[in-house]
């Protein structure tokens, strides 16, 4: 951007003026507090977050899938996960950790469908406060 330092330019280091020179993009001047933006933590501590919420995300859809596989695994019942047993506390994480099993287990030739036991339904109650208290933005994408 300033032309300092060093950079990369298709697989090359060069000088910062060399890679922007044949890149062919102009040197920026800063304004007022422009430096200053560039420099300032914010930025990064945003990007940081917003990566630590991707990854948390990636680790609830997870233990979903794990919760499925293990009920695969031991020949589980799928009726704990029934959404009428969850509308009754209308919690949205435990909402939708159940449809997420369910989904998961649609097709499964390895689970039943009877009476619930109080076993299988630790996976619902697993991750129900973490999604619980997500933006239902971010709940949109499990």
């Amino acid at each position: 951007m300033l032309g300092l330092g060093q950079a990369y330019y298709k697989g090359e280091l060069l000088s910062g003026q060399e890679a922007l020179d044949r890149a062919g993009i102009e040197k920026i001047q800063l304004a007022a507090k422009e430096g200053l933006a560039l420099i300032n933590g914010t930025t990064v501590l945003t990007g940081i977050g917003a990566l630590a919420t991707y990854d948390g995300i990636q680790l609830l859809k997870l233990s979903d899938i794990a919760g499925a596989l293990s009920m695969e695994v031991h020949n589980g019942i799928t009726s704990p996960f029934e959404e009428d047993l969850h509308s009754i506390r209308p919690q949205s994480g435990q909402l939708a950790t159940a449809r997420n099993i369910r989904n998961l287990l649609e097709g499964s030739k390895k689970t039943q469908p009877l009476q619930p036991n109080n076993g299988s339904k630790i996976l619902t109650h697993s991750a129900v406060f973490l999604k619980s208290m997500e933006p239902a933005r971010i709940q949109s994408l499990m």
